[in-house]
């Protein structure tokens, strides 16, 4: 069985990442700098997952793009804009 693949949108913990070393292959944007939307996008193509910090934008294009492999997506943030509770759809 082949084990899921997770884009990591900026390095997490040595513990958290550690275990999700363990379960999955990460693509994990290691750079000093986030990435932008366009680099996003592209990244989370083929994925199965996404673990994006307060700083990224997960929108429409970013979940679209991600189909049909993308089944979880994850913020890592302290409390979330109430923008964000707005539906993709």
């Amino acid at each position: 069985m082949s084990r899921p693949t997770v884009l990591v949108t900026k390095r997490l913990p040595s513990a958290a990442l550690a275990r999700l070393e363990a379960a999955c292959d990460v693509d994990l944007n290691d750079g000093e700098t986030f990435l932008t939307h366009d680099e996003l996008v592209a990244r989370v193509r083929g994925k199965q997952g996404l673990i994006a910090l307060l700083p990224d934008m997960v929108d429409r294009a970013v979940l679209e793009a991600g189909l049909p492999n993308l089944k979880v997506v994850s913020a890592v943030a302290v409390g979330i804009k109430p923008s964000a509770l707005t539906p993709a759809a």
